[in-house]
């Protein structure tokens, strides 16, 4: 069991001290996400790692999305299809693909943020645990103790 800040509903914040932040959600997990990124007023860097299961999952979320980006309210977008033909990938392969900027963001005192669906999802939760390790030599417990890693649930 992961033990993480639990954001619940109603406590959609934007972490009023964080240098940096990295949303990962999948899914329609998304829509807590875009909360907390609509009230980054400070325009602190904020980056999105997305999963879903076509284009046409994102579609819906797609707008406000490339809103926040135009907004200075994101940084980046990573987006991943994990059944759209012939280009199959999973949230995982993203969050291992920018696994430099994660342990950037945790290592210069940032925040990950992470829906609660996937912080009981054993890939992912190794996948950030080799990325701390390898690349901090830090165990991600580390930056759970810290609260530096925020489990939201919706």
């Amino acid at each position: 069991m992961v033990n993480t800040t639990v954001f619940r509903r109603n406590n959609f914040l934007f972490p009023a001290r964080a240098r940096e932040v990295v949303l990962i959600a999948e899914g329609s997990g998304i829509s807590s996400h875009l909360k907390i990124i609509y009230k980054n007023n400070q325009r602190v860097k904020a980056h999105l790692i997305w999963g879903g299961r076509t284009k046409n999952s994102f579609e819906k979320y797609l707008n406000l999305v490339y809103r926040a980006f135009d907004n200075k309210l994101l940084s980046s977008i990573h987006i991943s299809h994990s059944q759209q033909k012939g280009k199959n990938r999973y949230v995982q392969d993203l969050v291992m693909e920018q696994a430099d900027l994660i342990a950037k963001t945790f290592g210069k005192g940032g925040v990950l943020i992470l829906s609660a669906s996937l912080a009981k999802n054993s890939v992912i939760m190794n996948a950030l645990k080799d990325i701390t390790q390898s690349k901090l030599n830090v165990s991600l417990k580390y930056f759970q103790d810290k609260n530096q890693l925020i489990k939201i649930s919706s």
